[in-house]
């Protein structure tokens, strides 16, 4: 089986029996097809190789502008309003960003009072409710009307 692994002899099942050859030719046709697909892995190295050399020598090459040019002093002054303009905005979107995240905060905080102010004078009116309906003998409807609370759906979960 070691020779079937290593592509020297050919193996075939016919019905219950396996068959093995092998033909001296299937070995050389292999090594050629091997030796060309290195061949051409070859010319592609040595044509990426020359292409970085091109492209280091390219980038070897230094453009030589004067700082007196008028088109240095003109990219300079833009490049300075640029890099200001950059850092002011920074600095505006970092304060932004500083007061998104107090407000937030503060807003939490604030919905947590209300929720639980909320609560207490669901409590409140419920018992107060209870009280009038069982030991008053007031009819549920006319309490409703009373603190003007309409339809029956005013108790609600506030989660």
């Amino acid at each position: 089986m070691e020779l079937v692994y290593d592509n020297l002899v050919t193996q075939e099942k016919l019905g219950t029996s396996q068959y093995f050859w092998s033909f001296p030719s299937d070995v050389a046709q292999r090594k050629r097809a091997k030796l060309a697909e290195l061949e051409k892995e070859t010319r592609k190295f040595s044509e990426y190789e020359s292409k970085q050399e091109e492209l280091l020598a390219a980038a070897g090459k230094k453009v030589d502008v004067p700082p007196s040019a008028p088109e240095y002093k003109a990219a300079a002054e833009k490049l300075e309003q640029v890099k200001n303009a950059h850092a002011f905005l920074e600095t505006k979107v970092r304060a932004e960003h500083e007061d998104d995240a107090m407000k937030l905060k503060r807003m939490v905080s604030d919905m947590q009072t209300i929720k639980d102010g909320v609560n207490r004078w669901t409590d409140n009116i419920a018992m107060s409710k209870s009280f009038y309906t069982n030991k008053l003998n007031m009819e549920k409807g006319v309490f409703d009307q009373w603190l003007g609370i309409r339809g029956g759906s005013f108790f609600e979960s506030v989660d």
